[in-house]
Formats: structure tokens, sequence, C-alpha cells
């Protein structure tokens, strides 16, 4: 389960978490560690790679440089480093299609929801005036902390996009993450966080991630609830990504399609984990 939640978590976060380990390094040579010999004019952003038995990801790649340099992701939580030796074999595709992984993580979230471990609560918070940020202090076991600008959608709505915060102590339980901040006429803010994390072995402490929802999800989710709203540029991506098979490497550089798709699909898990909690907790009960 831990090893599933790392694996989306690191696709979410943005780099913020520092086990992501990027590597930068000239593809023409070995670091010791990692073996990394093809072509970097060969290689597109969002392209997944498999070295022994790891799962590569590529996030930039520079190939006009007068030393080609590519960064790549080292994902999944795979093989150790000492996997890695010099007749390492390189595949430009993992033994498993996307789909497939994807679907274990996707299966794995969802059994989640029905533990009984993942809670959603709200809170409301009121802005006086014209005030355009929110602060959120600590509160009971649960560490949801951070000042956000509350930018104005309509004449009657503000808000701000979807949040993780991280616990700020890895060895503190209880904590939890904002999952949503929405705000009616500019005078108030809802809050949704998580909790029962204290619950999960240590292996799962970072069972957070499943609040890491890019800005763009299509869901609003509420407490008791979850509803859509009109589908955006995500649901047209992976639906012409369930049409065809493999893009070019201009699409998925402009794109960053490999990481959309990951995002969509598990914005779709989170929404599955708040219908549950939805019908076993009726709106205006906290779970």
């Amino acid at each position: 389960m831990g090893e599933l939640l790392d694996r989306a978590e690191w696709h979410l976060t943005g780099g913020l978490r520092a086990e992501r380990n990027r590597l930068a390094a000239p593809l023409s040579t070995s670091d010791g560690e990692v073996e990394l010999e093809f072509p970097v004019r060969s290689l597109a952003v969002g392209e997944v790679l498999e070295v022994g038995r790891e799962l590569m990801y590529v996030w930039r790649a520079d190939p006009d440089l007068p030393q080609p340099v590519a960064e790549v992701e080292r994902g999944f939580r795979g093989s150790p480093v000492e996997s890695h030796f010099e007749a390492a074999t390189v595949r430009r595709n993992p033994r498993a299609p996307r789909h497939v992984l994807w679907d274990s993580m996707l299966r794995e979230l969802r059994e989640l929801s029905g533990t009984g471990l993942l809670g959603f609560e709200a809170t409301t918070k009121a802005l006086s005036g014209d005030e355009s940020v929110v602060t959120l202090e600590p509160e009971g076991n649960h560490a949801v902390l951070g000042v956000y600008d509350v930018r104005p959608v309509s004449g009657k709505e503000a808000r701000i996009g979807w949040r993780v915060i991280r616990k700020p102590d890895p060895d503190e339980h209880g904590s939890g993450a904002v999952v949503r901040v929405w705000g009616a006429e500019g005078k108030s803010v809802r809050i949704i966080y998580t909790r029962g994390f204290s619950e999960f072995t240590s292996e799962s402490d970072d069972v957070q991630a499943v609040c890491g929802v890019p800005d763009y999800a299509e869901e609003v989710l509420e407490v008791g609830a979850a509803r859509r709203v009109p589908p955006g540029v995500m649901g047209e991506l992976l639906q012409r990504d369930t049409a065809r098979g493999p893009r070019d490497a201009q699409e998925m550089q402009a794109g960053g399609f490999f990481r959309q798709q990951v995002d969509g699909l598990y914005r779709r898990a989170v929404s599955d984990a708040l219908a549950a909690q939805a019908a076993a907790f009726p709106p205006g009960k906290a779970p």
C-alpha cells in the first residue's frame, strides 16, 4: 500500500519531496551507479524508460547542448541503486503497459476508502472586508498549515486550487492536508482536510498523498459529496489517449501528457474515495 501511494505522490507533488531523486547526468557516461547509455537525442519529455528492473521517466531533455543532458526520475520505488550496472538493459517501454500499472494503483486506493482510516472533515474560515488571503493554523492533531491567496473566480465565488500540505515533522502522526478551499462571495473559504493518518503503520506514513490532486481536477470535492463539473482539458486528453496509441515526441513535450494522464487517473481514485465516504456519512455528519 505504501509503495503505491508513494509512487503516485512522486508524480503529483511537483518535486517537493526530497526523495524524488532526479538525476541530471551526461548520458554518454556512467556515474558509477546508474548506467545511462542511450542516445539523448532520441529521448522525449514524458517518456517511460526501463533500466534493469526499474522504470525511469524523462522530465527534461537538452539534446542540443555541447554535452547532451537529460533529467530523469527513478520512480515506482524500483530496484535499489546497486541493481544498475554497466550492462543494464535499457528499453523504451515498461514491461507492463501503463494502464495495467495505473489500474493496480487505483484498485489499492479504492480499497483504502473502505478501511475507515480515511476520513474527511471541513471547516469554514471567515474573511473580513477585502481580505484576499487565508491563513490555516494547526487544528487538534491535524497539521493543516499555510497561507493562500483567494483568487476571485466570479462575482459570487472565490477559490484556490488543490494543494498538498506536507507534514512538518516526518515523525509526527495524525497530520492532515488541505484538499480544497472554496469560498462564496469572497467572505469565507471552506477547507477540507483528511484525518486518521495516525492509524497507519510507519511504512505508510505518507498516505496523505491521497489528497494530492492537481489544479485542473474536474471534480469539486466537498464533505459528504463529490460532484462533477463540465469536463475540461484533462478529460479531453484522457479521452484522446484512450482512442489512440503512443503520441509523438512533440505532443508529449508540449502537453506533458504522461504526467497529466497520471494526474487524471489519480484524481478519479480520490473522487471514488470521497464518494464512498459520502455513502457512509451523510452530509453534516463527520466521519
